[in-house]
C-alpha cells in the first residue's frame, strides 16, 4: 500500500515560511551580536530543510542546503572564519531559498533557469569559503573544486582579503554554467583586485 505524503508535503511547504523567517531573524541578530547561538539556530533550519526536502526528492533544494549546512557547520566548529563576505553570502543564501520555495508546490520542484543559475553561483561562492582544501583526487572528481585561503593584510583599512583558487570541470559550460557568472557574482559582494 502506498503512503500518501501529500499532507506532510503541504505541511512542510507551509512551515517553510516560518523556517525562513527564523533564519532571517537569526541572521540579522547575528550581524548585530555575533552570537554563536545564532549560527547554531541557522544551522538547524538548514538541516531541517535539507532533511525534509530529501524526503520529498527535492534534489535542487537538498543540494543547495547541503552546501549551506556544511558552511554553517564549519563556522560553528571554528574551521571557517565568519567574515563580512560570509555574512553577505548567508543573506544571499536566504534569498535563494525563498526563490526556490516559491517554485515548489505539491507537484514538485519547478525551478526556472534563473533560480537554478543563482543557486549554482551561491553554492560555488559558499564552497569558496571552505578552508580545508580537497585532495587531488577529490578535485578531479568534483564538478567545481574550490580552495580558499584567507590572507593577512597590512593595508590601511585592514579589511579581510581572500585568495581564491578555482578549478572548473571540463563539462562546466555543457552543464549550463558560465564561469564568468561566478566572477560577476563575486563582484557584487566584494572587490576583485586581480584575476590570473
Amino acid at each position: 500500500m502506498e503512503i500518501d505524503l501529500t499532507p506532510a508535503l503541504l505541511s512542510f511547504l507551509d512551515e517553510s515560511s516560518d523556517l525562513l523567517q527564523e533564519m532571517e531573524e537569526e541572521l540579522m541578530r547575528f550581524e548585530e551580536t555575533g552570537s554563536d547561538e545564532c549560527i547554531n539556530s541557522i544551522f538547524r533550519v538548514a538541516h531541517t530543510i535539507k532533511g525534509t526536502g530529501g524526503l520529498f526528492n527535492f534534489e535542487n533544494l537538498v543540494a543547495f542546503t547541503h552546501v549551506l549546512e556544511t558552511t554553517l557547520d564549519n563556522m560553528r566548529s571554528g574551521k571557517q572564519q565568519v567574515s563580512e563576505v560570509a555574512i553577505k553570502l548567508l543573506f544571499a543564501s536566504l534569498d535563494c531559498l525563498k526563490e526556490m520555495f516559491s517554485c515548489i508546490d505539491k507537484d514538485g520542484e519547478h525551478l526556472d533557469e534563473e533560480v537554478i543559475a543563482d543557486s549554482q553561483l551561491i553554492k560555488s561562492a559558499l564552497e569558496a569559503l571552505t578552508d580545508a582544501p580537497s585532495s587531488p583526487s577529490d578535485q578531479t572528481a568534483s564538478e567545481t573544486s574550490v580552495i580558499t585561503e584567507q590572507v593577512a593584510t597590512g593595508v590601511e583599512k585592514s579589511e579581510d582579503q581572500y585568495h581564491l583558487s578555482i578549478r572548473f570541470s571540463k563539462n562546466l559550460c555543457r552543464e549550463g554554467m558560465d564561469p564568468l557568472g561566478f566572477i560577476n557574482y563575486l563582484k557584487q559582494i566584494g572587490e576583485i583586485t586581480s584575476v590570473s
